[in-house]
């Protein structure tokens, strides 16, 4: 059967390739919805072996808005997994496509402009040519953002993301509605204990291989606790190759066979069990990343070092999260830098509904069902 010559109330665009998270969605969505109602596009070279079973799931090598416009008139609603249409592309965009999208946030694509916050690091001619660009960028967003301003709906599992969607787009209409991380509580309340008391501390240091980790900063920070007895782990399986060599060989001229490296993808149960015996989380940003280890590390009880000026830290300590400051780190003795004492209560509380089956399925019944 020719997928293309029949109708669907949904049609997802998934430029995320073979992203975990694009899988997950997959498998779950399928598992518990109508088949019959969504096609899956998946923009990737290769067919995806996790996907085998699926009968909905086709493949697409180039996305661009020619290959979006093709499924216009095969879907009632086109739900778009990650904003990735460049600001030209949005700007000359047709207007009855746009009026189908339904836009799943994932991060990145909310907050675009990182780069201009480079100059708060240090005053270079890099960083101030970093600052002007982002302020060009701003510009030109600003005309593509009327087009998004069309879209039918945008949809946000996490609270300050649906309050900046709000403030920018009040035409917009916004669900609260989360991605599935792969693996569900009563599989998390389960998992066996990592380590036996008397182990060495563990210390996780971002989750993929960019920059904006600042896994240089915190490696020289963390080199105050050198003769400490910890191990660190640093996951570099994606990201920018060069850049994940770069500080694989920083951490160990550091720190030596106390590093743990991770270059190869693992299952989501198999990290879940890794993060289970992690102590301390370093991640030191602005903007909305890495959520679903986040909120993992919450529910685990893990002590969560973030930004006290991001989106992240910011939102969490509003609603009475227990997450704490990184720019403590190696400027508290080791034991203060290990110790959680903040009551990890609310953070299990809070993390819980994005581990919930039931309630990841009443979510999504939502929006499919009030569109």
């Amino acid at each position: 059967m020719n997928r293309m010559d029949k109708k669907y109330k949904y049609i997802h665009l998934m430029p995320g390739g073979n992203s975990i998270f694009n899988i997950e969605f997959i498998k779950f969505v399928s598992n518990n919805f109508t088949v019959e109602d969504h096609l899956f596009v998946v923009f990737a070279n290769t067919p995806i072996k996790d996907l085998e079973r699926y009968s909905n799931v086709i493949y697409k090598n180039k996305f661009d808005l020619k290959t979006s416009y093709s499924f216009t008139h095969l879907a009632d609603w086109i739900f778009l997994h990650g904003l990735c249409y460049s600001a030209w592309e949005l700007i000359r965009m047709r207007r009855d496509f746009a009026e189908k999208i339904v836009w799943c946030v994932w991060g990145n694509d909310l907050y675009r402009f990182s780069w201009g916050d480079a100059i708060k690091e240090s005053v270079t001619i890099k960083n101030v040519g970093r600052w002007l660009y982002a302020r060009l960028l701003r510009f030109i967003w600003m005309f593509a953002d009327v087009k998004i301003a069309s879209f039918k709906a945008a949809i946000a599992g996490f609270e300050s993301d649906r309050l900046e969607l709000k403030k920018r787009f009040e035409s917009v209409r916004i669900y609260n509605a989360v991605y599935v991380i792969g693996h569900f509580s009563d599989e998390l309340d389960h998992l066996e204990k990592g380590r036996k008391e008397g182990n060495r501390k563990r210390i996780l240091l971002g989750h993929c291989a960019y920059s904006f980790l600042k896994h240089e900063k915190y490696l020289d920070c963390l080199r105050k606790y050198a003769d400490e007895d910890f191990e660190l782990v640093i996951p570099l399986s994606y990201g920018n190759i060069a850049y994940a060599n770069s500080i694989e060989n920083i951490a160990r001229g550091i720190f030596g066979n106390k590093v743990l490296i991770l270059r190869d993808n693992k299952s989501w149960l198999e990290y879940a069990e890794l993060i289970n015996t992690i102590d301390v989380a370093i991640f030191d940003y602005e903007h909305q990343s890495a959520l679903g280890n986040i909120f993992l590390l919450l529910y685990l009880k893990k002590k969560v070092y973030l930004s006290p000026s991001g989106i992240i830290y910011k939102g969490l300590i509003n609603t009475g999260v227990g997450v704490y400051d990184c720019h403590e780190i190696g400027s508290v003795p080791f034991d203060q830098f290990i110790d959680n004492h903040l009551d990890s209560g609310n953070g299990v509380k809070y993390a819980r509904r994005f581990f919930d089956k039931s309630e990841l399925v009443s979510m999504w019944q939502n929006v499919f069902e009030s569109l």
